[in-house]
């Protein structure tokens, strides 16, 4: 969650349609159609709660990691920020220490069933030691790459939190490997299972990452096996839980990670506000329309704009929750979040974890991690922060999913946050 980021480019608004097409510059692009995609295919939301919090879940994240890596036969593929799985082994059980444990045996069960595991993670430091994932690679249970992202890309790091398994099951979402993302961070993500079509997919993006940790220049143009199988034009339409279609795509950062035909992730999520017609409900731990890793701080409302666009031009009902929590950068976030509860038909609020009931508390935990929006006709799930550092340098991942059964799913998910004893006044602060 803690991170040191610098420079890096911008990109331009892609305009989508939230029905089987997408309008860009005035041309309709109709959706690639798949023979009998993903039959048999699911998809679920996973969420953590953090212990304590007055919430439930049909799905945690803890229980989808464990059915994943559990149900593996051939391969796991990790791509991931940071390990500290078993970090909260010595803590009293409260703390909920265990979660991670069950993850760390689990792939080492895994991995002792013949799968192979393969990992690649940002660079460590000493801040952020490589402890649990130098023990799976010292006891042969994966393989493991690190990869040197400010080297590469001039600035930023590895953010993505990607878990694929035998390339037909996939987690996507906020939650870091880490025991706190399952007991004590409130995280929300995707998962997939028993659909080749999108998995594939991002297994290619997997597959840049564990190609780059190796290199020590990125490529000008990825080659055509890292090319994106789907995109905003040509989205994957599955069938899923049963007999529901949805349609979707992978959207990724930076634009250096970006292939030919990938959809740039601020893009998706800029067009999914402009099409927008009702209302747009976005849970976020961090949100400036700026910078915030570099000296000076500077601005950048490409996100903004469309939120204000949406709400004041065309009347969306837009509610934003952020988090508010230690590590808040009560510098820069609060005056842009109350600079837009000013705007008419926006809505701002703060959303609070409790600390434990008992001490010492977990550094770095108690938080809303959520990145996730969602608007009448579409959802977005993704696993960066809103700010100009995450999507122009630092590498992230996003689903951008059409359904209504599971756009109704993930409102009721904001309603019941945003309608909760956790949110707060933004003038709270």
């Amino acid at each position: 969650m803690k991170s040191t980021i610098l420079t890096i480019a911008l990109m331009g608004i892609l305009l989508i349609s939230a029905s089987n097409g997408i309008n860009v510059s005035g041309s309709t692009h109709k959706i690639k159609l798949q023979d009998g995609s993903c039959d048999n295919g699911s998809i679920s939301i996973a969420e953590s709660i953090p212990l304590f919090l007055n919430f439930s879940t049909p799905l945690s994240t803890h229980q989808a990691w464990l059915n994943l890596i559990n149900n593996a036969v051939e391969s796991i593929d990790m791509g991931i920020f940071y390990m500290t799985l078993t970090d909260g082994s010595s803590l009293p059980s409260e703390y909920g220490g265990q979660l991670g444990m069950d993850i760390f045996k689990a792939l080492i069960e895994a991995h002792s069933r013949g799968v192979k595991i393969r990992i690649v993670q940002n660079q460590p430091s000493a801040s952020m030691p490589a402890n649990d994932t130098n023990a799976l690679a010292n006891m042969g249970a994966a393989e493991v790459r690190s990869i040197n992202w400010a080297k590469l890309v001039g600035g930023g790091i590895l953010h993505t939190k990607v878990i694929v398994v035998d390339q037909m099951n996939v987690y996507l979402g906020s939650a870091n490997c880490d025991w706190r993302s399952l007991a004590q961070v409130k995280e929300l993500g995707v998962v997939i299972e028993n659909c080749k079509d999108i998995v594939e997919d991002t297994q290619r993006a997997f597959e840049q990452y564990w190609d780059a940790a190796a290199m020590t220049t990125l490529p000008k143009e990825w080659p055509m096996k890292d090319d994106a199988k789907y995109n905003s034009k040509d989205m994957a339409k599955l069938i899923l839980n049963g007999d529901q279609v949805y349609n979707m795509f992978l959207a990724v950062s930076p634009p250096k990670f970006m292939s030919r035909h990938r959809t740039g992730d601020v893009d998706a999520l800029v067009a999914a506000i402009n099409a927008a017609n009702k209302t747009v409900c976005i849970s976020v731990m961090d949100y400036a329309p700026t910078s915030f890793y570099n000296r000076p701080n500077f601005y950048w409302p490409l996100i903004d704009d469309a939120i204000r666009s949406a709400a004041f031009n065309r009347n969306v009902k837009v509610r934003m929750l952020v988090s508010h929590w230690n590590h808040t950068n009560s510098k820069i976030i609060p005056q842009f979040l109350h600079s837009l509860n000013e705007v008419k038909n926006v809505q701002v609020r703060w959303f609070v974890v409790p600390d434990l009931p008992f001490n010492p508390q977990v550094p770095y935990t108690r938080v809303n991690h959520a990145k996730y929006m969602v608007t009448e006709q579409q959802s977005y799930v993704g696993t960066s922060n809103w700010s100009w550092d995450y999507f122009t340098n630092t590498g992230g991942l996003s689903y951008n999913i059409f359904n209504a059964n599971f756009t109704s799913q993930l409102q009721s998910i904001f309603d019941r946050d945003w309608n909760s004893e956790y949110t707060y006044p933004i003038n709270r602060w």
